[in-house]
């Protein structure tokens, strides 16, 4: 998934409660993300 300040392909959608539900559905121990930045 490529996604830019919480929103998906074309920034028109926000996707961040989404992408949190994925994460927790895999029920993982561990999740890496790559490029996560606090700020803009």
């Amino acid at each position: 998934m490529n996604m830019h300040m919480g929103f998906g392909i074309f920034n028109r959608r926000f996707i961040l409660p989404e992408l949190r539900e994925a994460v927790r559905s895999v029920s993982a121990d561990i999740v890496f993300l790559q490029e996560v930045h606090g700020e803009h």
